[in-house]
């Protein structure tokens, strides 16, 4: 036997034939264990992942995985959020049971799945059904900001239609309460009429003339009456305004009948506190005395009708700044 290179060589190559094997035995080289062709060139065989493994692409899970689904269902929680079932059944073609199913359970079916793809294709993807959702959410917060101030409107004439009747009653209880004061103010006052008549009366035999007296000089009648413009002189123009305003109480919108309530109680103040006359229901001239009980309810009447304008001023710009002054009424 012969030894070739000990140095360079791996193997021992053998001058004899052996007993067995053949001329197999001549070059005695070690095979690899396993791994064939990819072993000779120093690569490990891989496990599995097939010719894609090879080229170094690595398996994508598929299009309608679990990852989807849980994508697709907090989308649809989205488009329901805020009490919009029935809307977002009827946006996406199916039934409110298919769709409450879904929320309920956190599966999709393939009738809901398909829906909410083809509605993210027709948006322009998920980020355009998400941005409808929102828009949607915005439209039903203003509606409920719409049912709000109609609410608060139908409140608020409640309450002027409360503060009214409530003024008229306490008006109209003073009235009859002094009813028996002003029958006797106003028989003093006639008495006193009729003694100044007398001391006139030496005045009108010797050839004078008596001036215009009696209840047309001091009282204002609803309706006009002959010769009254000499009576009521300068008061002549204010009592036809006032006049005017009576005939058409009730009449226009609640702004302008509030606009005629509050210039009739400055008329009467006026008619009353500066010129004396006495109004209806009184058909006898004021006294002195009960002039100024009649100046003062009035006064308040005018106070009160003024700050109920104050607050509806203030409460539509309430209504302008809440509404982004989409509402201007």
């Amino acid at each position: 036997m012969q030894v070739a290179r000990t140095d360079g060589g791996d193997h021992i190559r053998s001058a004899t034939h052996p007993e067995v094997g053949g001329g197999e035995a001549v070059n005695q080289q070690e095979l690899p264990a396993d791994g064939g062709a990819d072993a000779v060139n120093e690569q490990e065989p891989l496990a599995d992942g097939g010719a894609d493994a090879v080229r170094g692409n690595v398996a994508v899970p598929g299009a309608d995985g679990p990852g989807e689904d849980q994508r697709l269902v907090a989308l649809l929680r989205e488009l329901v959020s805020g009490d919009r079932k029935m809307k977002t059944a009827a946006y996406l073609g199916v039934s409110y049971r298919t769709l409450d199913r879904a929320l309920e359970t956190g599966v999709l079916r393939s009738r809901i799945r398909d829906a909410l793809k083809r509605r993210m294709l027709e948006e322009g993807g998920e980020a355009g059904l998400r941005h409808r959702a929102r828009v949607e959410a915005l439209e039903q917060r203003a509606e409920s900001m719409d049912e709000r101030v109609a609410a608060l409107e139908q409140a608020q004439e409640a309450t002027e239609k409360a503060t009214s009747s409530a003024v008229g009653e306490l008006a109209r209880g003073l009235e009859d309460g002094n009813a028996t004061v002003e029958a006797l103010a106003g028989r003093l006052a006639r008495l006193e009429q009729q003694r100044a008549r007398e001391r006139r009366s030496g005045a009108v035999g010797n050839g004078a003339v008596e001036p215009v007296t009696g209840p047309g000089r001091s009282v204002v009648t609803a309706e006009p009456q002959p010769g009254e413009a000499e009576s009521y002189g300068a008061s002549m123009a204010l009592v036809e305004e006032w006049r005017t305003l009576i005939r058409r109480r009730g009449e226009g919108s609640k702004t302008e009948q509030a606009k005629d309530r509050e210039r009739v109680m400055e008329l009467e103040i006026v008619l009353i506190g500066e010129h004396g006359l006495a109004l209806p229901p009184n058909t006898e001239p004021l006294h002195p005395s009960e002039r100024e009980r009649y100046l003062g309810w009035r006064r308040r009447e005018l106070a009160d009708l003024q700050g109920e304008r104050r607050r509806r001023v203030a409460l539509r710009w309430v209504r302008r700044v809440l509404t982004f002054g989409v509402w201007r009424r």
